[in-house]
């Protein structure tokens, strides 16, 4: 597969399934993140061991070393009671919640992860506050504790919180909490839009701009949803100096849909 044009811009992307692993390298990514084959409708769920361990020797044949963030999601979002109210997603039950921090600890013991070469988990967890979401500081913090060395991204549940402040009083206040919640559970990383949808909602970009200020290189910036090669400039100009100010990968959802001999790409 070509190259990804990508405007000087370093690359995550999402795969669904070890055997995605090489092209995706191969067209530049900088860091993979890997999700359970056949979860892509459901948003990416938590992989197998398998999986991880068949990605790792795909990339070693063809002497690829790339990063590796595997999901830890125990399901979808929940279907929808009505569309006039949605049940929100990353609610987890204690039982889900127990199996995350199974699944952590079951890829670390592996032994197939290397904190050295970048590896780690994308997840998160939310808790109601009101009419309001949050990050469940202390389920995140003791998933976090359990996953070191490896890094930890929070995963765009954080959008959710963003977005559950709309409309209310406060909500610049809110932002900076959860920013601070972020770098109160100790996460290396944060995947957001600026909030729910996707970067090209209306006010999404603001809203990332002052999250990316608001964090000052504590946390890592992952961007994603609608990010494609033909608004990369105007996302970077969007987001203005505090690019210079953190680290920030740009993350592009490549749907790897088999057509002939290529491949269907699309911005996560």
């Amino acid at each position: 597969m070509a190259p990804i044009p990508h405007h000087g811009v370093r690359l995550e992307i999402p795969i669904f399934g070890p055997e995605s692993g090489v092209p995706a390298a191969s067209a530049g990514a900088s860091r993979l993140e890997l999700n359970h084959s056949g979860s892509y409708a459901l948003g990416g769920t938590t992989p197998t061991i398998i999986e991880l361990s068949s990605l790792i020797f795909s990339l070693s044949h063809r002497n690829l070393t790339v990063p590796i963030r595997v999901m830890i999601r125990p399901r979808g979002a929940p279907s929808p009671v009505s569309s006039a109210d949605p049940e929100p997603d990353f609610l987890y039950t204690h039982d889900e919640l127990t199996a995350m921090r199974q699944d952590i600890i079951a890829f670390k013991e592996s032994g197939l992860l290397d904190p050295q070469r970048g590896d780690g988990f994308v997840f998160g967890t939310l808790e109601r506050d009101g009419a309001r979401l949050r990050i469940n500081t202390e389920a995140n913090g003791e998933m976090v504790a359990l996953a070191r060395p490896l890094k930890c991204v929070f995963h765009r549940a954080f959008d959710d919180v963003l977005s559950s402040a709309e409309g209310v009083d406060g909500v610049a206040v809110w932002e900076e909490q959860a920013v601070e919640d972020l770098v109160a559970c100790g996460f290396d990383g944060v995947l957001t839009s600026g909030g729910k949808g996707d970067v090209t909602v209306k006010g999404n970009v603001e809203r990332l701009a002052r999250v990316v200020r608001g964090l000052r290189g504590r946390v890592e910036v992952v961007v994603g949803g609608g990010v494609r090669s033909g608004n990369v400039k105007g996302l970077k100009g969007g987001l203005g100096g505090g690019l210079r100010k953190c680290g920030f990968i740009l993350l592009v959802w490549l749907v790897w849909t088999v057509m002939g001999r290529g491949y269907l790409m699309r911005g996560r």
